[in-house]
């Protein structure tokens, strides 16, 4: 044994710090790590995807220009081309008539010439001596004048060559460039900072009362039917109006209203869990709508296989409430599979509890905790048709609309105890939710108002 070793005063037994690491703050550290890294990578996949993209998109761009460039070049030629034509057609025709002006001359001196020469040989040949001195007396002055002109002629008559200057002295050096901007990556990455894996057991304070603290100001001059209530990253409440003109109403932490979305009766709404975005039920409608939660628009709808009202969402799955039987569908609304469960008849309301990997669900008489193969695990009485939420340690929460109560089953379903009652401002309660840090808790009660509770 090493003489010096670290000291063990603050090292517990594994059994002792793993007891709650379902619960505990290490585990949502580490899910929400992964979810943000996992986030960044497909953001910078798509960012990649589109950086391929648009390399397409600008050798597309660039092919156009040099184009564009390459047409006008001949544009510009093919009028350069047309005024040295015009300029050759001009000179050609100028000397043209010169020379022929010349050519006449010349022949008409040359047929002088000629009939000069045929007189002299004639008389030489057949003239007397004295016939032919005087002819060529008379001659003289003319063969001299034609002497005088062949002479200018001969320095005066200039040919010509046309050809085109500067053609081998063109040259284009240049049409442009393609030139490269690096431009910034969009995607920011958070780093999640993790906490210690060897950490004490989590010790967060139960529930251990509520108070009322007060009514969310609703807008008047609306027939409501409240059946939905969901909780968004920054602690927006969202609320379905279940009505064929009925909205999904927006209201921020510190009750605010901020936004509504026409949908058709919209029934029951949840968060996907790290995400800005919700999904709601349409049971009507059969099919489900996705809602982005930041902008406060509707995103994609889709049909379902038959009316689903109650709804709820994890980090990898949603889970649709159907007759006798839970629809999975991956994040995108894709359908995976089903659970059946049976005489279960409508399913109003779900949570999931990720500690044990079970579904809880309730109709209008029984509230049931159901594993992901369908195997119920527990079940109790209830009345009411909606209103469920889990808290922090894993108890159930939900309401009893005949007897005004909001009960409380322990995780380990040894006892069931009343949180609220009529007395606590508690009327007909259906769907009920706590906010993102569990220190407040909302009641819909009697379809009509929204009761806050802070929670201690």
């Amino acid at each position: 044994m090493p003489l010096k070793h670290q000291s063990c005063q603050n090292v517990f037994p594994l059994e002792h710090v793993s007891k709650n690491v379902r619960n505990s703050a290490v585990l949502n550290d580490t899910l929400d790590a992964m979810d943000s890294a996992s986030k960044t990578l497909t953001g910078l996949m798509d960012g990649t995807n589109n950086n391929i993209k648009k390399l397409e998109d600008d050798e597309q761009t660039i092919l156009r220009e040099l184009k564009n460039v390459k047409e006008n070049l001949v544009k510009q030629i093919d009028k350069l081309e047309e005024k040295v034509i015009k300029e050759l057609s001009s000179i050609k025709k100028e000397k043209e008539i010169k020379f022929k002006r010349n050519k006449t001359e010349i022949g008409e001196l040359k047929a002088k010439v000629q009939e000069i020469h045929e007189q002299v040989n004639f008389l030489k040949e057949h003239g007397s001596n004295n016939q032919l001195f005087l002819a060529m007396r008379q001659q003289e002055k003319k063969i001299q004048s034609i002497d005088v002109r062949v002479k200018e002629m001969t320095s005066t008559f200039v040919g010509a060559q046309l050809a085109l200057t500067s053609i081998h002295d063109m040259k284009i050096d240049s049409i442009g460039s393609v030139e490269e901007t690096p431009l910034p990556c969009a995607i920011k990455h958070i780093p999640m900072k993790l906490k210690q894996a060897q950490a004490k057991p989590d010790n967060s304070n139960p529930i251990t009362s509520m108070q009322w603290k007060n009514q969310l100001n609703l807008p008047f001059g609306t027939d409501y039917t409240l059946t939905g209530i969901a909780i968004t990253a920054d602690d927006s409440l969202l609320l379905c109006n279940f009505d064929n003109n009925g909205n999904l109403y927006t209201y921020s932490s510190t009750y605010a209203f901020k936004s509504e979305l026409p949908l058709c009766y919209p029934y029951d709404v949840a968060v996907i869990p790290n995400t800005e975005k919700a999904v709601v039920t349409l049971p009507i409608n059969n099919s489900i709508q996705f809602i982005d939660t930041a902008k406060a628009v509707l995103g994609n709808k889709v049909s379902t296989e038959e009316s689903c009202y109650g709804v709820c969402a994890n980090r990898n799955n949603i889970y649709l409430g159907g007759i006798e039987k839970i629809f999975v569908l991956n994040l995108q609304g894709s359908f995976l599979n089903k659970i059946t469960i049976n005489n279960m008849e409508s399913i109003f309301s779900l949570c999931v509890n990720e500690t044990n990997q079970q579904l809880i669900c309730r109709n209008s008489s029984t509230l049931c905790y159901v594993k992901l193969t369908g195997e119920i695990v527990y079940q109790t009485d209830v009345t009411g048709a909606a209103g469920l939420a889990l808290d922090r340690q894993g108890n159930v929460y939900y309401s009893m609309k005949e007897s005004d109560e909001i009960r409380r089953i322990r995780k380990d379903h040894s006892s069931s105890d009343v949180v609220l009652k009529a007395s606590d401002k508690i009327s007909r309660p259906c769907a009920i939710n706590f906010s993102k840090e569990f220190t407040t808790f909302y009641v819909i009660n009697n379809f009509k108002t929204v009761q806050i509770f802070n929670c201690n």
